[in-house]
């Protein structure tokens, strides 16, 4: 009778958390993200303002959604911020996170961070939701959504058997029925989470990997590529792969090292070499996520959301200071490329992304100080050779703004 009500138990489980992953449309105009900002310690609450700039779309539901920058008071840590859904949106954007702590804090405040926002049926979603970076074009939600039942962060033991692709983790805060899940030995990979929230996705990064001219291939077979992790593996790692075009699962061979000629063993490695199976573009994901399992430690999660893929250099940096001229109401500042307000950046494209913040906090400067009726924006984009800001004025009466200092690089 026991056995049975576990049974029944993990399975309700199992239909929970396939509902969390499977997102629906809604007419719902914004989705609401919540959670507690830390600091860089991971235990202390960020107290300052976090800067939230998006680029212009046109959202799933219709909605026109303006470029710019919004800033919102962070005072123990705590937010509920609603955005509108980048999910689905044209063109395809995401929103940058950058923090300004209050100058009585000690402790560095969080990194940048970038969030990909879903559209949810009614609610709010926690920020791990919202830090699933897409991989090919579809959002890591959707990815891992098959292994919904398995979990590198435990729960559910008595329906472990049938998790063995269970990278995501995502039963892992379940792990109170887990007494019996004899395959739950993933679950030591939990001890990098202090901040616990990220803990159902198990540590992860995705990759990209291409067969023909241009690196990594140049147009040799069998190809191969080498993955920082930017986390150690407690064992055997999880691959899972999907050609590019398609979306059909791909085979891959993959080991532990830089490169296919190297034994070292998986326990304690930090990188991986995947190869490609035929000639073709694939997109992957390596996770320490295990099967389903006891998973005892899931639930101090670990830091899979945050690992940046491989792939991403810097193209070009610097430093730019905005021009103090006054902009009339519902006005933008005018961009000269390479002067006002512009850059030059060797080797920029237009397709490039980039990462920017002032050299100092903003909220005291004339035409950016917090306030109820408008303000200042500053919007980021590049051009072919420059990177370039849009300063616009969002208030009814012009503005003068104060001189600001900004650090900027471009990734691609």
């Amino acid at each position: 009778m026991k056995r049975k009500s576990s049974l029944a138990y993990g399975a309700l489980i199992l239909l929970v958390m396939a509902g969390v992953l499977r997102i629906v449309y809604s007419q719902s105009a914004k989705t609401t993200v919540t959670g507690t900002f830390l600091d860089a310690d991971g235990s202390t609450p960020f107290v300052g303002t976090v800067y939230i700039t998006n680029q212009p779309f046109t959202a799933a539901s219709g909605t026109a959604v303006v470029g710019g920058t919004q800033s919102f008071p962070i005072t123990s840590g705590t937010f509920s911020i609603s955005l509108y859904p980048t999910d689905s949106g044209t063109p395809a954007t995401a929103y940058q996170l950058s923090f300004v702590q209050n100058p009585a804090q000690t402790i560095p405040p969080p990194q940048q961070r970038t969030w990909w926002v879903p559209i949810v049926s009614s609610g709010s979603v926690p920020e791990w939701v919202v830090l699933l970076q897409p991989v090919g074009g579809r959002l890591l939600t959707s990815l891992l959504q098959p292994y919904g039942q398995g979990g590198g962060g435990g729960g559910g033991g008595s329906t472990g058997p049938t998790g063995s692709t269970g990278p995501t983790g995502s039963t892992g805060p379940t792990g109170s029925t887990g007494s019996t899940g004899s395959t739950g030995s993933t679950g030591p990979t939990g001890s990098t989470g202090p901040t616990g929230s990220t803990g159902p996705l198990g540590s992860q990064v995705s990759f990209s990997l291409t067969y023909g001219s241009g690196s990594p291939c140049n147009g040799t077979f069998p190809c191969y590529q080498t993955v920082s992790l930017g986390f150690t593996l407690p064992g055997t790692p999880i691959v899972s792969a999907a050609d590019h075009t398609t979306g059909a699962a791909v085979s891959v061979s993959f080991g532990c090292g830089p490169n296919p000629s190297t034994s070292t063993a998986c326990n304690g490695a930090t990188q991986e070499w995947v190869q490609v199976a035929s000639a073709e573009t694939i997109d992957g994901v390596i996770s320490t996520g295990g099967v389903g399992g006891t998973g005892t430690a899931g639930a101090t999660g670990s830091t899979g959301p945050t690992g940046p893929t491989g792939s991403v250099s810097t193209i070009a940096s610097g430093s730019l200071t905005l021009a103090t001229n006054s902009i009339s109401s519902g006005s933008c500042q005018t961009v000269t490329a390479g002067s006002v307000n512009s850059a030059a950046a060797t080797g920029v494209v237009s397709t490039d992304r980039i990462i920017w913040t002032p050299n100092a906090s903003i909220k005291g400067v004339t035409g950016f100080v917090p306030g109820t009726s408008g303000g200042l924006s500053i919007v980021a984009y590049p051009t072919a050779g420059y990177v370039n800001f849009d300063v616009c004025n969002w208030s009814s009466t012009s503005e003068t703004p104060g001189s600001i200092t900004l650090n900027w690089g471009v990734q691609r």
